[in-house]
């Protein structure tokens, strides 16, 4: 076997290689093999030869025919299956833009939504290549929230907690690597981190009988805090910095919480508004809802309150809904309620409410339908002619105590009513 230049094998002039100077029993047996090999063909050349016609063309019985078609579809069966087996499977493979619109040129005029959740799709799988990818970030994402929330709020317990939770050992070593930390980055704040443990420890000595250790705190109360050394020995003064409320910070606390309720309040306001908004728009033009276009515009807007009523019950059952959306609360009271914010709250519900309405829109269409060929029945009575008078002056309905009712005078909501 010779080589080329590019490193390529090239059989060669014999077309057997010549495996002789290999080394080794491996190459040993394939040359054996290949020696067989060798004279099985000399066997068959021999057999060919003796089934020969007179012109000396061989002679193939249908058997042998048979048998190499059924060679030959196999091999070329063989050759799709490996031909399938080399193709890369893709998890999300999808036509493109263009081969779309060669087979289907007015695909996207007549369904422009899709074009825009084709793309936003395209963006989607570059951040979170599977649902699963993007429900772990969004779960990471909240338990840092909570984790940040709580520690810029000054409580350091959740943090710890969840560290212990993970790793008991990450939690002690995180505990003891924190004070040694707060040292290397600030030396003041450090100082006033420790001052509680100095001070309570020259107190607990000032308390014990002994005279002796009395006057050990009171030497060290003087060395720690200098001149007001023995007042905090004898718990008349306190140095340490007290993370418990002022009066006055207790007020301001409070006028913010005011503030932000207020803010709250109409936010909320304003997106249920826009909310209701957006979902009757989209109601009022989805073909599910009143397709023969039967309905008054009166009992089209109750119809479309009602199916609001059903879209909002199946929202607020949905528990992966209800994170999404106290996510983008917390996100929008962080960020002051600006309208901005308003409006992700708005997009992330109308996105999730769109796909109901079609079922919800249907199934109050099809009972507003049922309503109103009853109503109709209802009222083709009063087309009818009127029955005949006897001597009292009263109608047959009249005497069996039925009131016939003026459709004439009665609203929309009073016939369905009825």
């Amino acid at each position: 076997m010779a080589t080329n230049v590019e490193g390529s094998v090239v059989p060669t002039a014999t077309g057997v290689n010549n495996l002789s100077t290999a080394d080794g029993p491996k190459y040993n047996d394939d040359a054996n093999l290949l020696d067989d090999t060798t004279e099985d063909s000399s066997d068959d050349k021999e057999i060919v030869e003796e089934t020969v016609d007179d012109e000396g063309n061989p002679i193939v019985s249908d058997k042998e025919e048979d048998t190499e078609n059924t060679e030959d579809e196999d091999t070329e069966k063989d050759t799709e299956e490996e031909s399938d087996k080399e193709k890369p499977q893709i998890p999300f493979d999808r036509p493109s833009i263009s081969e779309i619109r060669a087979k289907y040129p007015d695909f996207f005029k007549d369904f422009p939504a899709l074009k825009e959740s084709y793309f936003r799709e395209i963006k989607f799988t570059q951040l979170f290549p599977t649902i699963e990818d993007a429900q772990e970030a969004f779960n990471d994402n909240e338990a840092f929230n909570t984790l940040s929330d709580s520690a810029l709020s000054g409580d350091p317990a959740p943090l710890l907690e969840s560290i212990g939770k993970t790793d008991v050992k990450a939690l002690e070593t995180f505990s003891l690597s924190f004070l040694p930390t707060i040292f290397k980055k600030d030396s003041a704040l450090y100082s006033t981190v420790i001052t509680p443990v100095f001070q309570n420890l020259v107190q607990q000595m000032f308390r014990d009988k002994d005279e002796n250790t009395q006057n050990a705190a009171l030497v060290l109360a003087d060395w720690i805090f200098g001149e007001d050394g023995k007042d905090v020995a004898q718990g008349k003064k306190s140095v340490a910095k007290s993370i418990i409320p002022s009066e006055e910070q207790k007020k301001i606390k409070d006028q913010k919480e005011q503030q932000s309720s207020v803010a709250f309040r109409t936010s909320v306001g304003h997106v249920e508004q826009t909310i209701e908004q957006g979902l009757t728009s989209l109601i009022l033009k989805s073909p599910a809802f009143d397709p023969d276009k039967v309905f008054s515009p009166s009992l089209r807007r109750m119809g479309a309150q009602e199916i609001i009523k059903k879209i909002n019950a199946q929202m607020q059952a949905d528990q992966g809904h209800m994170t999404v959306m106290a996510a983008r609360w917390k996100r929008a009271r962080a960020n002051g309620y600006t309208a901005t914010e308003e409006g992700k709250i708005v997009s992330a519900y109308l996105a999730r409410a769109k796909s109901l309405i079609p079922g919800a829109a249907s199934k109050v269409s099809a009972a507003m339908l049922g309503t109103k060929k009853a109503a109709a029945i209802v009222k083709g009575v009063r087309t009818a002619p009127a029955p005949k008078q006897n001597n009292s002056g009263r109608s047959g309905s009249e005497r069996n105590g039925k009131i016939q009712l003026d459709y004439s005078k009665m609203s929309d909501l009073d016939i369905l009513n009825n």
